[in-house]
């Protein structure tokens, strides 16, 4: 049988056993296989978003690749970004398998000495979660990102951010640049940030700074460094080079 549990994400837990939530850190242990004893006092009233249609599927399909497992108890975020079912191996050892967001992969499946360190790991699994979604998105309207790509040849794009979009996207465009010939075929670029180039697009925030976009397969665009002076802000100049 499949206990559901959901845990709002910051000590002290409260999980979701059915329709009731309780206070797991505060439970008694019926016997070292699992199992609960409840109190009045540990029931409490808790309200969690809902979870989209495209997550539920992706649930659904996680609990019956583990539908098998022994004493299995489902425990899931309430931002849904993280879910663990926890388990009994056949020589009664507590393990545990999570998932992050829709994933049907997962990101560790592990055994125990018991089910406190099971407990304990799986907490801070999520709250490490939780702070890298934090760290997704840092960044600000206005913000000129820079892609430096190439092989035989050294490419300067330029990026502004116009738009926060949700939570962990932005949307951007490219920018103009203006270039300066130093050498044989080489030179330094700075963005012009008033001349756009293209059409806008949107991109979700992945690097694990929370500033950084993944334009493709092979380039990224990162913050631009720059120093403000009255109110001005002088960009850092970037190496180009080119063949004719």
């Amino acid at each position: 049988m499949l206990a559901s549990l959901t845990s709002p994400g910051d000590p002290p837990y409260l999980y979701k056993l059915t329709s009731i939530a309780y206070s797991l850190r505060s439970l008694s242990w019926v016997s070292p296989q699992g199992g609960y004893v409840l109190t009045t006092k540990q029931k409490a009233k808790m309200t969690t978003k809902k979870p989209t249609a495209a997550w539920s599927k992706a649930n659904d399909k996680r609990q019956l690749m583990n539908a098998q497992r022994m004493d299995l108890i489902s425990l899931t975020a309430p931002d849904f970004s993280t879910s663990a079912f926890l388990y009994e191996d056949t020589k009664s050892r507590p393990c545990a398998i999570a998932y992050k967001g829709r994933s049907l992969k997962s990101s560790f499946h592990k055994r125990f000495n018991d089910i406190n360190e099971r407990l304990n790991y799986v907490h801070g699994w999520m709250d490490d979660n939780k702070a890298q979604k934090a760290k997704e998105r840092i960044s600000s309207v206005g913000d000129v990102l820079v892609s430096s790509w190439g092989w035989e040849q050294t490419n300067i794009d330029y990026y502004k951010i116009v738009r926060l979009v949700g939570k962990r996207s932005v949307e951007v465009v490219q920018i103009g640049s203006m270039c300066k010939d130093t050498g044989n075929m080489t030179g330094e670029s700075v963005p012009d940030i008033h001349t756009d180039v293209g059409n806008r697009f949107i991109k979700q925030v992945t690097d694990s700074t929370g500033d950084s976009i993944k334009l493709n397969s092979f380039s990224w665009a990162r913050p631009l460094e720059f120093i403000e002076t009255n109110g001005i802000k002088i960009y850092r100049s970037h190496f180009y080079s080119y063949y004719a």
